[in-house]
């Protein structure tokens, strides 16, 4: 038999749900409001400055995400794992033991990495949590289609571009979906503990790690612990690649202190209002040629808000801060970088690291 375009197969699977379809909807609407409440917590948390939280892991305090990374381990061990050390042993250097093919399935190599990341190896636990982190997204884009083919199957006759939506949502998920087979939901929930133990003990991977960590805002009050974690070390790490005059953490530390439109998901996943740091940033991003002019208002209006003191104090800032043997950008340098700064598809091919 031959295969149906995806269009038409949406449309048969959406049919087939009509006829069988008797869903709740009491059940249904209890689901949706849950979800909104989370969503509502975790717009309200987002523009918070970060609070104190438990240490993150380093080389010598790695965190051990579970003794039993099995598809038997439930998420409670797994969270509780997030909080316990790892076995006192000496602290290892980044290991030179190759990593895996990109056509590797995760699951057959999981035990093999994860035993390499609890020994210290952060290149290993780098390359098994952005593959994690792949993963997961692949399975929730599966999830979010299905989702749509049952609002579809409640509709009389589903608009075109509904179903052109929900198959392009489908393509999407399977092109992350390579090599993801067999992987437990209490192994996916381990990217976020993989993903900032190779962070802290490899700088140039921190930035990522702040752009998109691997944390699911739906999942946000059961996270709280990790949510926390993340914005405690979110500012340091881009402040820490801004002094080395990383273009695309100054443009995200401008987005940080400066964008605050509360219905707008950009990265990273927080905000804190700050009218002197977005300046500061801002001029930072100007003297290296970084400049665009849709934010070009904000910009003067926080500006304006600031007296005279705290204006020239953000000078001084810059001049501190500013590099003037680093190039400037061109034009399309510039918007290069501000692609960068809205990076979030996993990339374990970064952690191809020396």
């Amino acid at each position: 038999m031959d295969k149906l375009p995806a269009n038409a197969t949406i449309h048969w699977v959406v049919h087939m749900r009509k006829t069988a379809t008797n869903r709740s909807t009491s059940v249904a609407a209890l689901i949706a409001a849950l979800l909104l409440v989370t969503l509502l917590v975790y717009a309200q948390w987002r523009s918070q400055p970060p609070a104190e939280s438990s240490p993150l892991p380093t080389a010598e305090n790695r965190i051990a995400a579970s003794s039993d990374p099995s598809s038997s381990a439930d998420h409670g061990a797994i969270q509780q794992g997030d909080k316990t050390l790892a076995n006192a042993t000496a602290p290892e250097p980044i290991f030179a033991d190759p990593l895996p093919s990109t056509d590797t399935n995760v699951a057959e190599v999981f035990d093999i990495f994860y035993s390499r990341a609890q020994r210290g190896d952060a290149r290993a636990a780098c390359w098994l949590g952005q593959s994690l982190k792949r993963c997961a997204s692949a399975r929730k884009q599966m999830q979010s289609a299905n989702e749509l083919i049952e609002i579809s199957a409640q509709m009389k006759e589903p608009a075109d571009s509904l179903v052109n939506n929900i198959a392009g949502i489908e393509q999407f998920g399977r092109s992350l979906d390579k090599g993801c087979d067999g992987l437990s939901d209490a192994q996916l929930d381990m990217a976020f503990t993989l993903e900032m133990q190779a962070a802290q003990a490899i700088p140039e991977l921190r930035l990522r790690a702040v752009l998109a960590p691997a944390l699911d805002p739906s999942q946000f009050l059961r996270d709280l612990d990790r949510w926390a974690d993340y914005k405690r070390v979110a500012v340091p790490w881009l402040e820490e690649a801004a002094k080395r005059g990383d273009p695309t953490a100054l443009i995200t530390l401008a987005r940080v202190f400066g964008d605050h439109r509360r219905l707008v998901r950009l990265n990273p996943p927080f905000r804190i209002a700050d009218d002197a740091k977005f300046v500061l940033y801002a001029d930072l991003m100007s003297r290296y040629g970084i400049r665009f002019e849709a934010a070009q208002a904000d910009l003067d209006a926080a500006r304006e808000r600031l007296s005279a003191d705290a204006q020239a104090k953000v000078l001084r800032q810059v001049d501190a801060l500013y590099l003037p043997q680093q190039e400037k950008l061109s034009e399309e340098q510039a918007k290069q970088k501000l692609t960068e700064s809205f990076a979030t598809r996993a990339d374990p091919s970064q952690c191809e690291v020396q």
